[in-house]
């Protein structure tokens, strides 16, 4: 026997934890190789990143909590547990993407047009006096004896 179970899980050992080990480091290579030097990025990847975390949270909501709880839902078939999957990756997608849009930044214009306030155009903006009777130097500079 070359794996043990503890309390009831699987745990690697030997021959088996090396063969996990070179897969995640060839697949991370792989990965890395084809996004940094070959340029390729799939959108639905990127998008997926970026929303990572709250997609994690949605992901943990949906599965528990409305699937196995509310509606008792058991995979008994491996059909209908990657049928499912399927379902479930194509829509954390969309929730990616929706999140996306919501959470998006301003263009700069809609920034710049905020910064200047209601008035922007009607009062030409020009930077308060400077306080002639205040000395240039910095804070430090004065504080040093």
């Amino acid at each position: 026997m070359r794996d043990f179970i503890v309390n009831h899980h699987w745990t690697p050992r030997g021959v088996t934890l090396l063969w996990v080990g070179a897969v995640l480091f060839g697949s991370t290579s792989a990965a890395w190789y084809l996004m940094d030097h070959r340029g390729w990025a799939p959108r639905w990847l990127v998008e997926l990143g970026q929303t990572a975390m709250m997609l994690y949270f949605v992901h943990q909501i949906i599965v528990f909590t409305v699937v196995k709880k509310w509606l008792g839902v058991a995979f008994h078939s491996w059909l209908g547990y990657w049928v499912a999957n399927v379902v479930l990756m194509v829509l954390l997608l969309y929730i990616g993407k929706a999140w996306l849009w919501l959470t998006a930044a301003p263009p700069p214009e809609a920034l710049a047009a905020r910064r200047a306030g209601p008035l922007h155009g009607v009062i030409a903006a020009q930077p308060p006096p400077r306080r002639r009777d205040v000395p240039a130097t910095s804070w430090h500079a004065s504080r040093s004896h």
